[in-house]
């Protein structure tokens, strides 16, 4: 009798014999794809993580196409990782049924960069390609926190770039770069970096990558940290009603390019000093 009532304890707290785990379905580029199952499954033992086409409770796409073509199924709410802020408000059509984590880093936390290596500086500059992006109120609350000025210019029409960025960068003391294809991608980089170079303005972002291109520092990221806020995140995603709102993820890493800040007369601290600030790279503000 006792072995029984044992058994049946031990079966309302692990559950049925069998019970089935929500299935988080993986999809992208290989071998990008294959390294994410992996990951994930190491990191979310509630879950089965798999790469085929069985049924799922969350698929996760890897970039902006995996997630096009996720949204066209729509089989499963989806959720991106591995795209930027821009790539998922021109795709996003059906909130609640789609989410993200952000690629680029959250630019408010980039203004904390930006004050970190600048404690002398008045203004910012940000040029963004729409006169409607949300991010306007958010860098002017965040930059008046700090202490900071955002001066925004908008790229009005095709060719007006290097205009805007000319006026920009004369009313401020920096460049804080948006991950936004009006004003950085492959084709613009070089007019963005050079154009803040001549004017002896260092520019911050808009991700690690263009710290390589020119940018004095950006907060950075790179998959592993992303799967593991995905992993994180799971039980808020596979919980029953709409999927949470798209999110910057909650740590990042601080990339810097000391040759070009030497060029402008920067000094920059050493990186794990900066990382160890309050608020910038994850720590509580």
């Amino acid at each position: 009798m006792q072995g029984l009532v044992l058994a049946l304890l031990l079966w309302l707290v692990a559950g049925p014999v069998g019970a089935a785990l929500p299935v988080v379905r993986v999809v992208g580029p290989e071998p990008v794809a294959a390294r994410v199952e992996a990951a994930l499954a190491g990191q979310a033992s509630s879950v089965e993580v798999r790469r085929d086409a069985q049924p799922a409770a969350l698929v996760v796409a890897i970039g902006a196409q995996a997630f096009r073509d996720a949204l066209a199924d729509a089989q499963a709410p989806v959720v991106g990782i591995a795209l930027s802020r821009h790539a998922y408000r021109a795709l996003a059509t059906e909130p609640g049924r789609h989410t993200a984590l952000y690629w680029d880093p959250d630019p408010a936390r980039q203004l904390r960069l930006v004050r970190a290596l600048l404690p002398g500086a008045k203004r910012v500059g940000v040029v963004l390609g729409a006169p409607d992006d949300p991010l306007t109120g958010l860098l002017r609350r965040e930059g008046a926190r700090l202490g900071l000025e955002v001066v925004i210019g908008v790229v009005g029409r095709e060719g007006s770039l290097p205009r805007t960025l000319t006026a920009v960068l004369a009313d401020s003391d920096a460049l804080l770069g948006i991950d936004d294809p009006a004003v950085f991608s492959p084709e613009l980089a070089k007019t963005t970096l050079l154009t803040s170079y001549r004017h002896a303005k260092p520019v911050f972002g808009p991700t690690s990558a263009y710290v390589v291109a020119g940018s004095v520092a950006s907060l950075a990221t790179d998959l592993e940290a992303t799967v593991a806020a995905l992993a994180d995140w799971l039980p808020e995603l596979l919980a029953p009603g709409p999927l949470p709102l798209p999110r910057y993820l909650p740590r990042y890493r601080v990339a810097t390019n000391p040759q070009v800040a030497r060029s402008l007369k920067l000094s920059l601290p050493p990186v794990p000093k900066l990382e160890a600030l309050p608020g910038l790279s994850g720590n509580t503000p």
